[in-house]
């Protein structure tokens, strides 16, 4: 996503050499604007149409992700799976369901 007034790059996400969906990222300026939401609406949206498989990992305790990547209908691949008791977190896997198209369409 480009900011128009100066075609600076301010969000982005990328595709891993494995295929997961990771590094969604926005410039703290243009953070609370639902960039975010937008990035990650057209890269699923992308993935679906491509019918490759959607999924990602989110570290533990990264809400901020968690919330967005449910709201668009993602969802854990393991939701009984506890979370790690050492020191590092652990990531989990999660997946968009590829019927769930309409779900995510982009507002226009």
């Amino acid at each position: 996503f480009n900011d128009s007034s100066n075609t600076a790059l301010v969000a982005c996400v990328i595709r891993h050499r494995n295929g997961s969906i990771g590094i969604l990222h926005v410039d703290p300026e243009h953070r609370r604007l639902g960039l975010a939401e937008v990035v990650l609406k057209h890269a699923t949206m992308a993935l679906i149409r491509r019918q490759d498989e959607a999924f990602a990992y989110i570290v533990d305790g990264n809400t901020a992700s968690e919330n967005l990547f449910t709201k668009l209908g993602w969802v854990r691949a393991n939701p009984l799976e506890k979370k790690g008791t050492g020191k590092r977190k652990a990531k989990r896997l999660w997946i968009h369901p590829l019927e769930e198209e309409e779900k995510i369409k982009p507002t226009e």
